[in-house]
This record gives structure tokens, sequence and C-alpha cells, in this order.
């Protein structure tokens, strides 16, 4: 940091002599004018606009140097004052320091003193402007959590704020939960230290001041504090370009805004978030809706299902196929973790349907833990769902089951729950994800039936059933038990059990009543 001095005397020779004579630029000072009068002296300030430190003498015309003194006193009360004089006259020292000077030197000026007073005021002004940067940034800080957290901060100079304007941006690092996972606290706090300076370095050698606070573990608000109204978009480009191979992503609107209006645009910005993983680009603005439609992969998701109890590198594979259509599609994360959800879900439900058990470690919504901030990218979802599946499948133990034993055992479920439907072999082995041929032989092998005579089975026994407790007339019996042609449930009837449905209710009727006399 370096300071402005103006140095003032009605002597040519004593102005030249402290303004080159001296290497000022050692001590961070500027010499950016001279003056040979008190009034000369204050359009200097006037046109300079910043003047840190004014060295002046006392006896000079127009106006002198404690006449100078009191107009910097009053008018620009922060400006140091070192006075030098011909006389040493106590009333002049006690007059001056009244009106703030803060050394009063006696000619011929001692240079090494000169020098060591000056560099003890541009200390004292360092620290005082590393307060008032320090009292400034706490106040924008405390503006920016109660715009952010919608509450109220009692502020100490929100006057200050009111005339701020800002170009909030926010920042994401990629594919965060692998890069933390192995991470202390200690260590994660180091690496989102090192990610705030890293932002703030390079927005201040662009000659720009900038506060940043993270507000979600994997997020970071930088708000650029900026005095022009045209800045442009291709700035900000260039200024982040370095960050980029920091595996970052940025997003930003199009406007600086005022800071009290920071709450309104973080939302904005919140709201696009589920956009940073559909687009390669490391620095985003806005986008307001994805193109086209999405519609479920419903038939990749069938795939997964069905092959989730038989193999586990298949598995994988169809996995893959479905975080690629997922990304192809523009599915944001959080509607990707919702299907899994689903899923996983079904998966439990039919391993339960299935072995007819309860595990007690499996929860259906066990995803439902996954932070988005964290887990931001298609690659980390698809491993934690590669994982869920892993455990499912591990408690399920497929290794141990006997494959036929259990697609004979999914195909009897399946036949006992859709029996009264029109269900056909070529149905049934899609969804054993088997051929029609190998699923009937396995069929045929492992029940001793045909795959038909089985579900015509089936439905006989369900027939004798509403036959002897129910009123129900033969016709209405066929259609209960699958069979749309009157005609053709007689047949099948009579050839499982040698006798009409009509008989069979009259020999009930007949067995009935002999019970009841006997």
């Amino acid at each position: 940091m370096s300071f402005n001095l103006l140095i003032v005397d009605d002597e040519p020779i004593i102005c030249r002599g402290l303004s080159q004579t001296i290497p000022w630029s050692d001590y961070n000072v500027n010499v950016v004018a001279v003056a040979y009068d008190g009034q000369e002296a204050m359009e200097k300030i006037i046109d300079h606009g910043n003047i840190d430190i004014i060295v002046t003498d006392v006896k000079m015309p127009k106006i002198d140097g404690l006449q100078l003194a009191e107009l910097i006193y009053k008018q620009y009360p922060s400006v140091q004052i070192i006075m030098i004089s011909g006389y040493d006259e106590f009333a002049y020292a006690q007059k001056a320091i009244k009106l703030g000077v803060k050394d009063y030197q006696l000619k011929p000026v001692n240079v090494e003193e000169l020098i060591k007073k000056v560099v003890n005021l541009t200390q004292a002004l360092s620290k005082t402007e590393e307060q008032k940067t320090a009292l400034q940034h706490m106040e924008l800080m405390n503006t920016i959590y109660q715009q952010i957290n919608e509450f109220t901060i009692e502020s100490m100079d929100n006057s200050i704020n009111h005339q701020v304007k800002i170009y909030p941006v926010l920042s994401r690092m990629n594919e965060w939960a692998e890069k933390t996972n192995q991470l202390t606290e200690y260590d994660i706090h180091a690496l989102k230290t090192d990610w705030k300076h890293v932002i703030q370095d390079i927005v201040v050698k662009n000659g720009y001041q900038a506060v940043s606070i993270f507000t979600d573990e994997n997020l970071l608000l930088t708000c650029i504090i900026v005095e022009e109204n045209d800045l442009k978009i291709d700035l900000f480009t260039t200024i982040l370009h370095p960050l980029i191979q920091n595996d970052m992503k940025f997003i930003w609107s199009d406007r600086i805004i005022p800071l009290q209006q920071l709450q309104q645009q973080y939302t904005i910005l919140i709201n696009m978030l589920p956009y940073l993983p559909l687009n390669n680009q490391s620095i985003y603005c806005y986008q307001t809706e994805r193109k086209g439609q999405r519609e479920f992969p419903s038939l990749i998701v069938e795939e997964v299902l069905s092959a989730c109890f038989q193999d586990s590198n298949k598995v994988r594979k169809l996995v893959n196929t479905l975080f690629t259509y997922f990304q192809t599609n523009e599915y944001f994360l959080h509607e990707v973790v919702e299907t899994c959800m689903e899923i996983m879900e079904e998966v439990i439900y039919r391993y339960k349907s299935l072995f007819e058990k309860e595990v007690s470690q499996l929860h259906p919504k066990q995803l439902e833990s996954i932070n988005l901030a964290k887990h931001n990218s298609y690659s980390i979802l698809q491993t934690q769902f590669n994982y869920a599946l892993d455990n499912v499948m591990n408690s399920v133990n497929v290794q141990k089951v006997n494959t036929t034993d259990w697609i004979i055992k999914r195909a009897e479920n399946y036949i006992q729950t859709y029996y009264t439907s029109n269900i056909k072999v070529i149905e049934l082995a899609n969804v054993m994800n088997i051929s029609p041929n190998y699923f009937s032989s396995l069929f045929k092998q492992q029940t001793g039936k045909t795959f038909n005579e089985y579900v015509n089975q089936l439905r006989m026994d369900k027939a004798k059933q509403l036959l002897a407790e129910t009123p129900y007339r033969i016709h209405e019996i066929a259609k209960e038990v699958g069979f749309q042609e009157y005609k053709y449930f007689v047949e099948v009837f009579k050839r499982f059990t040698d006798i009409t449905p009509t008989n069979y209710r009259k020999l009930l009727a007949t067995q009935s009543k002999n019970t009841d006399e006997s």
C-alpha cells in the first residue's frame, strides 16, 4: 500500500529538497505535488482528491500553516499533518497540536527524523485502513448473512451497505463426495479455506473486492463489489478462467444488483443449480428450461429389475445404460435419485414377495440420505446406486440361490397374481428375461406340468371353490377365473374333473344333503 504526500513551503528550494532528495518510494510514499502557500495547498488537495500526509511550513503568505491545518482539520480530518517551522515558540506548537498536527519540527529539518515521523504516520494510516476495511467487511458479511438467511442482524453502519452494489457468483466443486471421502474435518475445512482464498485472490488481482461465504457444504457465494454498472459477463469469464483447472463450476446472472436485493437474486441462482450437471461448461449463466420432455425409462428399468437377482455384472451394465439415458435426456440429479429410489423399492418388494421373508437391513428409501450438494454428479450417484443394489443382492445372497428354483418360484408367484388375465408363455419369459422355449422346458421339468396345464389347474381349483361357496352362475365363474368363452371353460373343467361345472355343483349339493340327513 502506498501513500500520497503533499509538501507545502514558500521557499522553492526547501520544496525541491524535501521532494527530490529523499527516496520516498523506498518508504511507499509518493510526492504527488508541492505548493508554495496554504491557498495553493488547498487547491492541490481539491485537484488531487486523495492526499494522505502533508508536510507544511508555518509562516507562508495568503494562508499560513496554522490556518491550513485548521482548514484541513475541519474539511479533511483523515489527512495527517507534520508541521515545520523556523520559530521555536511553544505557542505555535501548542496550537498546532490542538489542530491535530501529528508532529512539530524546527528548521533546518532533520531528514532522518522527518522520514521516521512519516513512516510512523504511514504505519498508523495502514492500521487505520485495515481496521476500516475489516469493519466494512464485517458489515458486508452481516448484511449478506441477513439477506441469505432472511433474518435481521443488528447493523453497525447499514448506511454503507445501501450504497454497495454487487455481482453475486455461486461456485461449486465437482465430485465433492469423491474429493472429501477420505478427508478429516480439519482437511475439509482447509480445502474450503483454500477454495475461498483462490477466488478472493483472483478477484483482488483484477482490481475488485469480494466477500465470500459458504451457504452449503459444497456451495460458495462470492459477492464481487463493483462500482460500474456496465460490467460485462466476458470480464468475469476472463477473471475466473484460471479456476477451471480447479474443477469448479460457476453460476451467475446477467446484472449487477444492490446488496439489499441479494436474497431475491440468490434464490434465482439456487434454482439454477440443477442445471449444472447438464452442461459441460465450467462457467454457466442462466438457463430457464430444458429441451423436450423426459420419459420414464420403463424398458431399461424393467431390465434392471429382471437382472437384479441373477447376474451382478449384467446389473452393472444395465445401470450404466440407465445413467447414460439420464444424462442424455437431461435428468436433474434429484430426478435421478427419485427414479433410483423407485427401482430400489420395487427390487425389495419383489425380493420379499419371491422369498416370502422380511430382511430388516433393507430399506427402500436408503438413498434418501444423499446430499446433492455433496453427491453432485451423475457418476457419484451411479456409484451410490450400485452400492445400494449390491447391498440388496448381498442380503439376498444371490450366489447361494438356485437359479432354476428362483425362476420357477418367481413364475409361480407371477401366475398366482395374473392367472385371471390372458397371460401367455412369452409374457412370463420376458419377465424372467429368458427365451420362451427355455422357460417352457424349465417349467415343465420343475413342475411336471406345461405352462397351460399349470395355469388351467389353478383356474379350475378356483372355479371349484366358487362353485361350492358362491351362487354365481357358470358363465360368471368362467370370466372370474380367466375364461372369456363359456364353452371353452366347460370343456377345460370337464377335462380336469371328468364332470361339467353344472353337474359338479349338483354333486356338491347332493353330498351336502346326505351329510345333513345323516
